[in-house]
Protein backbone atom coordinates (compact mmCIF):
# COMPACT_ATOMS: atom_id res chain seq x y z
CA UNK A 1 0.00 0.00 0.00
CA UNK A 2 1.18 3.47 -1.23
CA UNK A 3 0.16 7.05 0.49
CA UNK A 4 1.11 10.10 -0.29
CA UNK A 5 0.77 12.77 2.92
CA UNK A 6 1.76 16.36 3.09
CA UNK A 7 5.15 15.47 5.06
CA UNK A 8 5.92 12.72 2.81
CA UNK A 9 5.15 9.10 1.76
CA UNK A 10 4.04 6.06 3.53
CA UNK A 11 4.57 2.53 2.07
CA UNK A 12 3.09 -0.45 3.84
CA UNK A 13 4.40 -3.79 3.27
CA UNK A 14 5.23 -7.22 4.33
CA UNK A 15 8.55 -8.49 4.85
CA UNK A 16 9.87 -11.87 5.82
CA UNK A 17 6.32 -12.24 7.31
CA UNK A 18 6.18 -9.12 9.09
CA UNK A 19 4.21 -5.85 8.96
CA UNK A 20 6.11 -3.12 8.01
CA UNK A 21 5.55 0.84 7.12
CA UNK A 22 8.22 2.74 5.77
CA UNK A 23 8.16 6.12 6.11
CA UNK A 24 9.65 8.90 3.00
CA UNK A 25 10.07 12.76 2.89
CA UNK A 26 8.92 14.75 0.02
CA UNK A 27 12.60 13.87 -1.45
CA UNK A 28 11.86 10.26 -1.48
CA UNK A 29 14.59 10.08 1.42
CA UNK A 30 14.12 7.40 3.96
CA UNK A 31 12.85 8.51 7.11
CA UNK A 32 11.93 5.71 9.65
CA UNK A 33 11.29 2.04 9.40
CA UNK A 34 7.95 0.59 11.73
CA UNK A 35 7.69 -3.07 12.23
CA UNK A 36 4.88 -4.18 13.97
CA UNK A 37 5.96 -7.06 16.85
CA UNK A 38 3.02 -6.78 18.60
CA UNK A 39 2.60 -10.77 18.85
CA UNK A 40 6.75 -11.14 19.57
CA UNK A 41 7.13 -8.45 22.41
CA UNK A 42 11.18 -9.48 23.34
CA UNK A 43 11.44 -10.47 26.71
CA UNK A 44 13.91 -7.76 27.57
CA UNK A 45 11.02 -4.75 26.35
CA UNK A 46 8.38 -6.39 28.42
CA UNK A 47 10.25 -7.03 31.67
CA UNK A 48 11.68 -2.66 31.43
CA UNK A 49 7.45 -2.11 30.81
CA UNK A 50 6.46 -4.16 33.30
CA UNK A 51 8.57 -2.39 36.08
CA UNK A 52 5.94 0.59 36.38
CA UNK A 53 3.45 -0.09 34.13
CA UNK A 54 2.50 -3.69 34.88
CA UNK A 55 -0.87 -2.56 35.53
CA UNK A 56 -1.60 -1.44 31.93
CA UNK A 57 -2.00 -3.60 28.92
CA UNK A 58 -0.26 -3.40 25.74
CA UNK A 59 -1.95 -2.49 22.66
CA UNK A 60 0.52 -2.65 20.25
CA UNK A 61 4.27 -2.78 19.68
CA UNK A 62 6.73 -1.20 17.24
CA UNK A 63 9.97 -1.40 16.52
CA UNK A 64 11.40 1.89 14.77
CA UNK A 65 14.79 2.13 12.89
CA UNK A 66 15.21 6.12 11.69
CA UNK A 67 17.56 7.06 9.52
CA UNK A 68 19.31 8.55 11.93
CA UNK A 69 20.57 5.32 13.16
CA UNK A 70 18.25 5.55 16.40
CA UNK A 71 16.41 1.85 16.96
CA UNK A 72 13.23 1.30 19.97
CA UNK A 73 10.21 -0.03 20.37
CA UNK A 74 7.38 2.23 20.49
CA UNK A 75 4.74 0.60 23.23
CA UNK A 76 1.10 1.80 23.11
CA UNK A 77 -0.46 1.26 26.34
CA UNK A 78 -4.74 0.66 26.49
CA UNK A 79 -6.30 3.51 28.27
CA UNK A 80 -3.08 6.27 28.45
CA UNK A 81 -2.33 9.16 26.38
CA UNK A 82 0.62 8.44 26.20
CA UNK A 83 3.08 5.50 24.38
CA UNK A 84 6.24 4.38 25.99
CA UNK A 85 9.66 4.80 23.58
CA UNK A 86 11.56 1.77 24.98
CA UNK A 87 15.42 1.70 23.80
CA UNK A 88 17.41 -1.60 22.94
CA UNK A 89 18.86 -0.83 26.71
CA UNK A 90 15.38 -0.63 28.79
CA UNK A 91 15.52 2.95 29.24
CA UNK A 92 11.71 4.24 28.95
CA UNK A 93 10.25 7.56 28.01
CA UNK A 94 6.89 8.69 27.84
CA UNK A 95 5.96 10.04 24.41
CA UNK A 96 2.33 11.68 24.63
CA UNK A 97 -0.18 11.97 22.11
CA UNK A 98 -1.48 14.90 21.23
Amino acid sequence: DFDRERSGYDVDIIHDGNSKELWFDTQYAWVQTSTDVTRNIPAEVLAAVNVDYSNYRIDDCDYIETADGEAYYLVDLDDTNFDLKVTLDGQITKVYDY
